[in-house]
């Protein structure tokens, strides 16, 4: 894992390129990560109150993950309570906004001494968000995540770094093109009230979302989701969330905006770029698959922390916006950046890693 400077990550992406789509809207080759980790991390799991890992083996079925997805634990010959060893390997996926991110003022300073001591572990931090690839590709540099692959627009695009098995700025498409879904809600608009990005223009994005012009034009940069402000009544968002269903297209709700996107999820792509990683590691063996700990906050990061081997949740102003198992998982006392360092760091205390960073290599 390269450690020695900062790469810019998909940077030749703030210019038209090529994409990859991955087939008719499906993961390709990616299979459940229950059925490569041999098992030691799982549903019931992890035991937030003496900070350690039970011995079950998940059995995970083929389907896709979502809240709907069940765990089977079963016990393996281990004694309970022992810790994962250091060596052991572990990434971390995050949600930005309201995480790693502070929602008001999008500070992350009170994160920084954790980032550098991730980075300093050499632990992936994968970002999961709803931004778009321009705007993930300028958070990737200024948080020096730029050499890890990221997720986009929830779960709809992958941006490969160098750490996976695919060429630097790689982009791939999972579920719908942004014109298709544009082309449904063109259609919708007679029968239901809502402003989407496109009819909010760059003006209207930058009032609702208090983003520098330059800022919004990028989160306009959109490829497979479209965010959308909703007008109408609850009775007719369940008409509306039935309507897209129709054309194979779904409604979730995110911290600000209700969002439309294919038949994907953060968690589906936090799956993929997972495995991916873990085949790109030379030195994985399959008795140490990587533990997967997930940081989200809404609704739609909801995905992603039901197939984490550790959940974490960061409250928000209205309180806890996402489920959090109880027996596996760590939910953080203070809100966005300041949330996001003290999950992650009592992470890395319950496995055993040294969260104390080197003075000298402070994060500016």
């Amino acid at each position: 894992m390269k450690q020695d400077g900062v790469r810019p990550m998909c940077s030749h992406l703030l210019d038209p390129v090529p994409v990859r789509r991955s087939g008719k809207g499906t993961l390709g080759r990616s299979k459940p990560l229950g059925e490569t980790r041999q098992g030691f991390f799982h549903d019931g799991g992890f035991t937030p109150q003496h900070g350690h890992l039970s011995p079950y083996r998940s059995t995970r079925s083929a389907n896709p993950p979502g809240p709907e997805s069940q765990w089977r634990p079963h016990r393996r010959l281990h004694k309970l309570g022992v810790m994962l060893p250091t060596a052991s390997p572990l990434i971390l996926f995050t949600d930005l906004d309201g995480c790693l991110l502070n929602k008001h003022d999008y500070d992350w300073s009170p994160a920084a001494a954790t980032l550098q001591t991730l980075r300093d572990r050499q632990i992936p931090v994968v970002m999961n968000s709803s931004k778009t690839v321009p705007e993930m590709t300028q958070l990737g540099r200024q948080l020096g995540l730029a050499d890890y692959p990221f997720v986009s627009e929830n779960g709809s695009v992958i941006c490969w770094g160098s750490d996976a098995d695919q060429p630097v700025g790689d982009v791939e498409i999972i579920g719908a093109l942004r014109d298709r879904i544009l082309e449904v809600l063109q259609s919708l608009k007679p029968q239901y009230r809502f402003r989407s990005f496109a009819d909010l223009g760059l003006e209207g994005v930058v009032a609702e979302t208090q983003l520098p012009e330059d800022s919004a034009r990028m989160a306009l940069a959109r490829q497979g989701t479209e965010p959308l402000l909703w007008d109408d009544s609850d009775d007719q968002r369940c008409k509306f969330e039935q309507s897209l269903r129709d054309h194979q297209l779904t409604l979730t709700r995110g911290g600000r905006f209700w969002h439309v996107a294919g038949q994907t999820s953060k968690g589906r792509a936090m799956q993929t770029v997972a495995d991916r990683l873990s085949q790109a590691d030379p030195s994985s063996q399959p008795s140490a698959r990587p533990l997967l700990a997930a940081i989200g906050d809404s609704p739609i990061d909801q995905s992603m922390l039901d197939v984490a081997d550790v959940p974490i949740g960061i409250p928000t102003p209205a309180g806890l916006g996402v489920h959090v198992a109880a027996d596996r998982g760590i939910v953080a006392t203070a809100q966005g950046a300041a949330g996001w360092a003290e999950a992650v760091s009592q992470l890395l205390t319950r496995l055993e890693y040294d969260t104390t960073p080197p003075p000298q290599s402070p994060l500016p």
